[in-house]
């Protein structure tokens, strides 16, 4: 009992740590087009257009189509192909003031950051426990369980206790699926929905 009760405290400790890098990836994922697109505002009206279009296609492709792929555990290939418009549309243009220097340099190291970060979003979702521990778990789940209804002893409220500890590691284990996953509302807090909805 003590081993299985050890082990799944270290998993449930372990998913909970992934759950939460998840979602805070989303939330900087957000932050840095939240910044590409304030970046962009120094640009002259025909390549700050082109950025922020990008931007949209983008959020809107990991939106609709990479969020429900995660839940599958795979990636969306196309919203890697609108990330790499974001970068296209930077190189499309050529700043000119030290202003439009500072902003562009800004913008380009927030793509790269959004790269690591959406790279990290789609490793989030294709990590799982691996199956040996998974199959060592309910083994000792069993073993633990069945043993306490025989042989009493320990307070039989810890029974509900290590069931309800296994249940939270299955639904932690995949971070955009389930009834407590992931959201993608970071994408389109604030000025990202405003400027989704400009341009859709």
């Amino acid at each position: 009992m003590t081993l299985f009760a050890l082990l799944l405290a270290l998993v449930v400790v372990d998913l909970q740590g992934s759950y939460n890098g998840a979602s805070n990836g989303v939330g900087e994922e957000g932050n840095s087009l939240n910044k590409i697109e304030q970046d962009a505002d120094a640009f002259p009206n025909a390549p700050k257009a082109s950025v922020e279009k990008a931007v949209a296609d983008y959020i809107v492709e990991v939106r609709e189509h990479e969020f429900p792929a995660l839940r599958a555990g795979r990636e969306d290939g196309m919203a890697e192909q609108k990330l790499l418009r974001i970068s296209t549309a930077l190189r499309g243009y050529t700043p000119e003031t030290q202003t439009q220097i500072t902003f562009y340099d800004s913008a380009v190291a927030q793509v790269n950051d959004l790269v690591t970060q959406r790279h990290s979003r789609v490793m989030a979702a294709e990590s799982s426990v691996p199956g040996a521990l998974v199959a060592l778990l309910l083994v000792l789940a069993v073993v633990s369980i069945g043993t306490s209804l025989f042989l009493k002893t320990h307070h039989p409220g810890l029974d509900l206790i290590l069931i309800v500890s296994l249940a939270t590691a299955l639904i932690l284990e995949y971070p955009f699926s389930g009834s407590v996953a992931v959201s993608s509302e970071p994408l389109v807090h604030g000025p990202l929905g405003q400027l989704v909805q400009q341009y859709r």
